[in-house]
């Protein structure tokens, strides 16, 4: 810190690319001027530091909600990957941000697609939202010579404050056998009050006489979809991003009782 030499003529303030500071616990000293965007007052600087509360508000809530309910099987980078995806929408538009994660796996490597996708629809409407899922492949048994496996939906919705946490719903399809016809589901989420806008993820499990195989190569997850509940929000989204593409081509015991979908179409295997 430049200390000044007092004279005849004493300067304060700004001079050139300093500042000159008179009166302080030190005595006169001269500094650089403050580059614009750098004081925390700026407003450039207030909008990012509020943007970045946002987003990790989000982001640590996406993450709960995930890490609640898969078991273990969300990746390390889970938080960072979410992140990443929020930073590539400019908005602070909470829709706008849950509709980066669509398609996300949970995982890189122990991934949904790996066990087959088939036709997946999400339908919302002001009561609540319907995933429609229709069996299009078995999945391979792999080595833990599996027999049947099963579908777990999760549906996160938020309300209009922010800062309150998500709430979250899962429902289980029945478990299906590997050798015989392929299904088609439809589980159904009540929207719960106050609630505007949902993301849905997908779960399937490998398992052996109606037991999950206790194995991450067995196991799979994705974000699917999101959206919202009012029509006319989700006009404005969908508006906003030109109907944005997808980017890519408490945990619960073993032995929880739960309820379980069952298929209402069986069709049978083609090709034998």
């Amino acid at each position: 810190m430049a200390r000044v030499k007092e004279g005849l003529v004493q300067v304060e303030g700004k001079v050139g690319e300093h500042v000159v500071i008179r009166k302080g616990r030190y005595g006169a000293y001269l500094r650089k001027t403050v580059a614009a965007g750098t004081k925390r007052s700026e407003p450039a600087l207030k909008e990012q530091y509020s943007r970045t509360k946002f987003l990790n508000l989000l982001a640590s809530d996406v993450n709960t909600v995930v890490k609640t309910h898969c078991e273990g099987l969300k990746s390390a980078r889970f938080y960072e990957m979410v992140q990443s995806r929020f930073r590539g929408e400019p908005r602070n538009d909470r829709l706008l941000l849950l509709y980066t994660l669509r398609d996300m796996e949970v995982h890189p490597v122990h991934t949904f697609r790996r066990h087959g996708v088939g036709e997946i629809q999400c339908v919302a409407d002001a009561k609540g939202v319907t995933v429609r899922l229709s069996v299009k492949v078995h999945p391979m048994r792999g080595p833990f010579r599996a027999n049947c496996y099963s579908y777990e939906v999760l549906c996160a919705t938020w309300v209009r404050k922010e800062g309150v946490a998500a709430d979250c719903e899962r429902q289980y399809s029945e478990w299906v056998p590997i050798n015989k016809g392929l299904p088609e589901f439809s589980f159904y989420f009540k929207r719960p009050k106050g609630g505007v806008h949902w993301l849905c993820a997908l779960r399937i499990r490998l398992g052996r006489n109606e037991e999950p195989v206790e194995s991450f190569e067995a196991d799979g997850m994705i974000l699917w979809d999101a959206g919202a509940f009012d029509r006319a929000e989700y006009a404005r989204a969908a508006a906003l991003v030109n109907k944005v593409k997808r980017r890519d081509a408490p945990a619960a015991s073993s032995n929880r009782m739960v309820k379980r979908v069952k298929a209402s179409v069986v069709r049978e295997k083609s090709g034998g």
